[in-house]
This record gives C-alpha cells, structure tokens and sequence, in this order.
C-alpha cells in the first residue's frame, strides 16, 4: 500500500508539472500571436511556424530588410516575416518619416504663399506642377533681402522742386536684359504726372500726355554721359532732357552675365555655349579674336551707335562702368531701383517711382501687377523671360553661375564693383561677405 500511495503521488507530480508547462507555453504562443498575426487562428500560426522551422534546416536567408527569402533547388521562394517587435518598430519609424515629410511639404508650401499669390494676382494658372517648382520665399529673401533697395529717394523732392511740374518726364533706363521694356509698361498702365496730363488737355491718355516715356531721350542702353548728347529715334522729339527724371534697373551681376549669354544684343565679344558667361579664357576661348595664354580677361564691345563702341576688358568691366557712372551722378536727380524688386515687390517699386517724379497712382484699385508674358515682343526680343520663367530662373541661385568657370567666379568676385554690390544687397557666391 505504501509504495502504491508513493507510485500515485509521483503520477500526480508529473501531472501538475505538465499542465503549468501547457498553460505556459500557450499563453506564451498566445502572445507571439496577438504580436504576429492579430486575429488569425491559433493553428495557422503554428503551422506557420513548423513550415518555417522545417525550411530553416535546409534552406539559406536572402536579404536583410522587413521580408527575408528563404531559397535552396526549389522554384518558388517563400518569405518569411522577421521579428514583430522589428517589423513593429520599422512601421513606426516609416510612420515618423511620413509625418515628418508632410510636414516639411507643408513647412516648404508655406515658404511659396508669397510667390504663388504674385503669380495668381497676375494671372498665371498655379498648378501643382509649378508650384513643386516654384523658389521658396527664403531662398528670394537670401538673394535679395526681404525689402526693395532704391537708390535716390532722397533727391525726389529736389526733382519735384526743380523741374516744372507740368512738363516733367519719367524715363527707364538700363543695361540690356534688365527690365527696361517692363518697367515702362508698368508706369504707363500704372503712372501718371497729373499737371502734365492738364497741359495737355486730358482726353485720351497717351505716354506723351502721360509723362512716361518709353525710354530716356538718350536712349536707354545708353551711358549716362549721353545725357543731353543725344537724341534716341524713338521718344526723344519734343522732349527736355534736363526735364526727365531716369530710372536705371540694375540686376545682380552674375544673373546679368549669364542673361547676356542668351541675349547679347549689340555687344559683342566672343563666347561659345560651352564657356559663357566667359571672363578668364580657357581652352574654349583661346585662338578665337587673338585670345590667347596670356590674355588675362575676355575683351567686350558693344556698339551702342554703329559709329559709337564703347570698349571693356569683360562683361565685368561692362557692368561695372555702366552702372558706376549712375551711381556716382551728383549733377541732377536720378534713381536705380533692381530689377529683382520688380519682380518680387513691385507695388512698392511702382509706387515709389512715381511718387518721386511728382506722379499719381492709377488703375491700381485692385493692386499692382505684372503681366503673365514677357514684356518685350518680336525681333531680338523673341524668346525673352516671362513672368513665370524669370521668377524660376531668377528666385534661386539655381542658374546664377551657369557656365561659369572656377576661375570667372573667382575674377568677378574679386573684380566686381563692391559699392554696387553692397548698396544693393547682392552676395558674393562662394566666399564669405565682406
């Protein structure tokens, strides 16, 4: 009886033991598989797992991502999940990403609100597409700063007190490809010299009972030194030059350059697609028009008459003087506004140009804007910037040294005309400023 008691007692041991083993190992296959699968049914995961144990013994891992493929003489891979607590992990940091992105989408579509509202007040049809290609108002604000620079505010009232009121002028003038052409439609749509406008009986608005011409009298590509030298063919007749108050558009240098590759008008000096914008010669360059080894820049003519050429030793040099001589004018009022400021504060470029000839806001009831297409039309004007394009191209510093060599930039930077530069908040590409 004794070793009876003794057999049941060691059967009902082993019974216990093996239940608290079962119990535990289903609650811990339980949680694999509210961990793996979710709902899915005991059984299909414990198949699952046997299927994959059994291919483990004779199969080679592939791959090291959320999904590895079991491989050996079979024809079909099967794929097998890794940990869940990874696979967890890795969702969520996908999640993390995604959030993140949206909101730096949303960040970036915010940083644009600036420049899409220029291009729908205009008129231009903002779609997705463009709007993905569109600067941010922060890389406009690095270029350019966030307000307009006019240079000669402080002479308006000099103009305004010297010049008869009733026959007063505003004439746009600058180097070729800044903007001439557009700021004299936006002054005759925009502007207009009210005592002039009665001299000349009213009636039907026209430039010349207006009081903004097409150009200075001397014609607008001209230097200043022209002034009272010289009468331009077109809207010069009948006009006192000592009377016209000139406004010179200057653009940020490296943009201008590269803007003359494409439009070089009547300058000439040679460059070829390859090297261009073109100051220090290179392998391009040499052995066209005597440039040579030695040469330390690449010469530029523009034949601002065909009896008239002025001479400079690169676009540079053009730049440079043409500007300069504006800007150290102390002789009669003028101003120089940029032609960036046209295009990305142009209400109040508008504004203060014609306040300071003595003029009168019209037509802006509903703001100020640009047209959507280029100013200029036909002829050597064929294919000129357009609203859209000019903001892409000249909003960034994407496209600002195309072309351009090394050593050009290092020329310009260490050449350019640093009052110009300073006085209109233009940087120098790679160097630290001044």
């Amino acid at each position: 009886m004794h070793k009876f008691d003794r057999l049941v007692c060691v059967f009902l041991s082993i019974a216990v033991l093996s239940g608290i083993v079962n119990i535990t190992l289903y609650f811990l296959l339980d949680k694999e598989l509210s961990d793996l699968a979710g709902p899915h049914h005991i059984f299909d995961v414990a198949a699952h797992q046997l299927r994959k144990f059994h291919l483990l013994k004779n199969k080679t891992i592939i791959g090291d991502g959320r999904h590895s493929v079991l491989e050996n003489n079979d024809t079909s891979p099967i794929v097998v999940v890794h940990d869940p607590k990874n696979q967890t992990l890795s969702q969520n940091q996908q999640l993390d990403q995604n959030v993140e992105q949206q909101q730096q989408q949303s960040e970036q579509q915010e940083d644009k609100e600036p420049i899409i509202k220029i291009l729908l007040e205009s008129g231009v049809a903002v779609t997705p597409d463009i709007i993905a290609q569109l600067p941010t108002w922060s890389q406009v604000t690095f270029l350019y700063g966030d307000s307009p620079h006019i240079v000669g505010l402080e002479q308006c009232t000099e103009f305004q007190s010297r010049i008869p009121k009733n026959d007063a002028y505003i004439g746009p003038s600058g180097l070729f490809n800044t903007g001439t052409n557009l700021l004299a439609d936006l002054l005759d749509e925009y502007c207009i010299l009210p005592d002039r406008f009665k001299k000349d009986g009213g009636g039907l608005r026209r430039r010349s009972t207006s009081g903004m011409l097409w150009q200075v009298p001397w014609g607008k590509h001209n230097p200043i030194s022209w002034r009272t030298h010289h009468m331009a063919i077109v809207g010069s007749k009948g006009v006192e030059q000592t009377h016209v108050l000139p406004v010179a558009i200057i653009k940020d240098p490296f943009h201008w350059m590269e803007s003359m590759c494409r439009h070089s008008y009547s300058a000439n000096w040679f460059h070829d697609p390859q090297h261009c914008p073109n100051l220090v010669p290179n392998h391009v360059d040499i052995g066209h028009r005597g440039i040579s080894m030695q040469s330390p820049t690449i010469p530029v003519n523009i034949a601002y008459q065909t009896d008239r050429v002025g001479h400079y030793d690169s676009l540079v040099g053009v730049w440079n003087e043409w500007y300069g001589d504006y800007l150290n004018i102390q002789e009669f009022p003028r101003l120089m506004i940029r032609f960036e400021d046209i295009l990305f504060h142009l209400q109040d470029v508008v504004t203060q140009v014609c306040h300071c000839g003595g003029g009168q806001l019209i037509n802006h009831e509903n703001g100020i804007h640009l047209k959507s297409e280029s100013a200029k039309q036909g002829g050597s004007h064929q294919g000129s910037s357009g609203l859209l394009s000019a903001i892409l191209r000249y909003g960034s510093d994407k496209h600002r040294l195309d072309g351009m060599t090394k050593e050009d930039i290092d020329y310009a930077n260490a050449n350019v005309n640093s009052d110009l530069m300073q006085l209109f908040g233009y940087n120098y590409p790679n160097r630290q400023q001044p």
